[in-house]
């Protein structure tokens, strides 16, 4: 056995979500929870009842009446909560959260001056909002509505998070790969999807160095015709572009800031994710709007006792479900 590198003091253990959260379900349900093997035993022995106080612990905003809470437990089929609609962006936005949404920066680069410079920036969440309405608003000017998809070809940037954010908003499914993935694997992912606007970064730094995505963008619309449009992102925004694409703040100006949010039936996908790739070509995974948010908001918040005002750090691409579920930590603020 080796070491013990952490255990929480009896302070931290009475203060955690997990036992808010225990606690509050011992009172609903009126069972005892002595501890977490006992919590865990009830969950999967009443499934439906776990996400059923779960959903009403959680604070999450929906419409419509939780009655039916799953429709099979037959695998592939079941469906959750289907009376129910909900938005993935409204319930990021309508907590009234404060303060710093994100942080962001880049390593040092070599310049053509070669100095090495970096970039810092951070985005208030009322900042955010109003970034993401006003994409919204472009995306649906574009003519994507409720069920079409948009695809990022992005570095993990705040651009990333203001789109995929923008889509929820509106019902769009979102659909995302890492720029360092070659033309190849690009294609191998999106053709499937088939989407109709791509945000797509100019270029990456890392280790020091200035990759371009050049080779990709120039061709993808031909490999891919279901895309119409390209918006080109540089980071940090506004550095000179040469794509010849359209620039992410002219699309922003074709939007406005005033959008309603869209109410998604519960299973509705919020965005597809793929396989790695390593046995063929790439598998679609669909990740319904719901089933997400519930999921994410208890690993984050039960099980990383995350709150607001927390700073969280996952160091991933958007090409890897990690960036997905650091997503997720702004629905707790």
């Amino acid at each position: 056995m080796g070491e013990i590198l952490y255990k929480p003091d009896v302070s931290t253990i009475n203060n955690s979500k997990m036992t808010e959260f225990t606690t509050w379900l011992a009172e609903k349900t009126g069972c005892d929870f002595p501890g977490y093997s006992s919590l865990h035993k009830w969950s999967v022995d009443n499934i439906e009842l776990f996400w059923k106080y779960f959903l009403e612990y959680s604070g999450v905003v929906y419409y419509g009446k939780p009655e039916k809470i799953l429709s099979s437990e037959k695998m592939p089929g079941a469906r959750w909560f289907e009376k129910i609609k909900i938005n993935y962006a409204e319930n990021i936005f309508n907590k009234n959260f404060s303060g710093t949404a994100v942080k962001h920066c880049v390593e040092n680069f070599m310049t053509g001056n070669n100095k090495a410079e970096g970039y810092y920036g951070e985005l208030s969440f009322d900042e955010l909002k109003q970034k993401v309405m006003q994409c919204a608003s472009a995306i649906k000017n574009a003519g994507l509505k409720k069920g079409d998809i948009a695809a990022g070809y992005m570095s993990n940037v705040p651009e990333t998070i203001i789109a995929s954010l923008a889509c929820s908003a509106l019902g769009v499914i979102w659909s995302s790969a890492s720029p360092d993935f070659g033309f190849e694997a690009v294609c191998d992912r999106f053709s499937q999807v088939k989407p109709q606007i791509l945000f797509a970064t100019t270029h990456y730094y890392y280790n020091g160095k200035r990759n371009t995505t050049k080779p990709v963008t120039d061709k993808i619309m031909e490999r891919i015709p279901s895309i119409t449009k390209i918006v080109s992102v540089p980071y940090p925004v506004g550095v000179p572009d040469e794509s010849g694409f359209v620039t992410w703040n002219e699309f922003l100006k074709t939007g406005s800031e005033e959008i309603d949010f869209e109410p998604v039936e519960f299973n509705h996908p919020v965005y597809i994710m793929f396989s790695s790739g390593t046995t063929g070509v790439p598998k679609c995974i669909v990740h319904g709007t719901g089933g997400v948010m519930l999921q994410h908001i208890k690993e984050l918040s039960l099980h990383s006792n995350i709150k607001p005002n927390n700073t969280l750090l996952y160091y991933t691409t958007c090409g890897w479900m990690m960036w997905n579920w650091q997503l997720s930590a702004l629905l707790l603020g």
